[in-house]
């Protein structure tokens, strides 16, 4: 059962979640933060891009808790990507649907603080509060009732991109975070070559619920790449191995050997490459926030994802959306209006306009 895609998941966590954390925040009572700190949690059970966020978090925890051994406990989708950074003293994969296992996981590490970056997941919560760990920090978010045992809760924003309400949590700590997540070849464990000529990656498929909502059309692909063509770029598609058979489609419909499809090939390999590429063109996903965060020139395609919630943060994007008026109206990423056709009304042009803004 997929984590992050499962109904019945998420329908559990809601209607067994919310009663059970009121419950259980009945009982909770005042702590402080202990005076040492020597095992520092950061939860994030789903999602690459927010992984790649955390980047930042970690950088400047470690520079306010030099001494304290830093954990990031993942779930099945953020795992192997988490993995690969070496900002992280320890990275560990709850078993979500587990809770006697990822509990025991949990308190072997005798947790003094535990930070929970999960906006909406009542499990995130319930981890949290059967850790062991000494404080708990995590959001109030409005409208997903899972803020009752925490020992200190950070009103999660709608109007600030996720950076900041990350940041927030760190500020409830004191601390005045400002280091810019950041993904390189020194803090990721591969060894690669990288092609000679210059080359574009494109990243077609989103991750996540209703995914096919956060992508474009092969059509609208084809004109970008025939774009990319005219100034002498090879074209990398990248993507899952699930996401080969789409990639095909469009790489037959260019008819060009220009063009190689590489969807399915290890994380590790697709950072290498995106590492070295001149641009990366990517819908609203993972591979966009890496490329960003990497320094890459990247340009973000935002249909019914809020540029201003979840764009890329890297001084190298460009984010182009859709110019449906109703667009980028997702915020904890899961509100998802089907009838709006965010991506149709992306514009071809535009994304020609960023590119060309990119190059300078």
């Amino acid at each position: 059962m997929n984590e992050r895609g499962s109904i019945l998941l998420k329908f559990l966590d809601k209607y067994l979640g919310i009663p059970l954390l009121f419950f259980l925040g009945c009982f909770k009572f005042s702590r402080k933060i202990p005076a040492e700190i020597k095992t520092i949690a950061l939860l994030k059970t789903a999602a690459i891009g927010d992984t790649v966020l955390l980047t930042g978090i970690v950088k400047d925890l470690k520079k306010a808790y030099p001494s304290a051994k830093i954990i990031l406990f993942t779930g099945g989708s953020n795992f192997i990507f988490a993995k690969l950074l070496k900002d992280f003293d320890r990275v560990e994969k709850l078993p979500i649907k587990n809770i006697l296992k990822s509990t025991r996981m949990l308190r072997e590490y005798k947790i003094d603080l535990l930070l929970d970056f999960g906006a909406w997941p009542r499990i995130n919560a319930l981890f949290s509060y059967l850790s062991g760990a000494r404080y708990l920090i995590g959001f109030n978010t409005r409208g997903q009732y899972r803020h009752y045992i925490y020992d200190s809760t950070v009103n999660h924003s709608d109007q600030i991109h996720e950076i900041e309400n990350y940041r927030n949590i760190l500020r409830a700590l004191n601390l005045a975070p400002h280091h810019n997540p950041s993904v390189s070849p020194e803090n990721v464990s591969y060894q690669l070559a990288s092609p000679g000529s210059p080359y574009v990656v494109c990243h077609l498929s989103a991750g996540g619920e209703k995914s096919y909502l956060k992508e474009l059309s092969i059509n609208q692909w084809s004109e970008v790449c025939r774009d990319l063509f005219e100034m002498g770029l090879k074209i990398y598609l990248t993507g899952a191995a699930a996401d080969f058979e789409k990639n095909e489609k469009l790489r037959l419909a260019l008819n060009c050997m220009a063009v190689e499809n590489v969807a399915g090939i290890d994380l590790a390999k697709t950072l290498q490459l995106l590492s070295g590429a001149k641009y990366v063109i990517s819908v609203n996903t993972g591979i966009m926030h890496i490329a960003s965060c990497m320094g890459v020139k990247t340009i973000g395609i935002h249909g019914p994802t809020s540029i201003k919630r979840w764009g890329p943060i890297g001084s190298n994007s460009v984010s182009v959306a859709t110019r449906n008026p109703k667009g980028q109206y997702l915020n904890l990423g899961f509100e998802y209006q089907e009838k709006i056709p965010c991506m149709q009304d992306v514009q071809v042009k535009d994304i020609q306009m960023a590119l060309r803004q990119a190059s300078n």
